[in-house]
């Protein structure tokens, strides 16, 4: 698995614990099918930028999480370039 899906999805994760709301309901008020959302949380996937402009408006996901752990798993971007 990629370490930006996987640190993703965990930032999914932990907002979804601090809304305190289940999966489909995130889902819902990202506008994604139930398949899809659990899909980015169990980083499987990364979202389209209109997913997630719609994960940052709608349920508040915060890039500056999504960066801290992405540089927390050590991610090297010339590690992913031309991948």
């Amino acid at each position: 698995m990629n370490i930006l899906k996987i640190c993703f999805g965990k930032t999914l994760f932990f907002r979804r614990m601090e809304l305190k709301l289940n999966q489909k309901k995130v889902a819902e008020k990202c506008c994604l099918s139930p398949r899809q959302y659990i899909d980015l949380e169990n980083g499987k996937r990364l979202p389209s930028f209109g997913s997630l402009i719609n994960m940052i408006i709608n349920v508040g996901i915060d890039l500056n999480l999504f960066i801290e752990e992405i540089i927390k798993a050590d991610y090297i971007v010339e590690d992913y370039v031309g991948k």
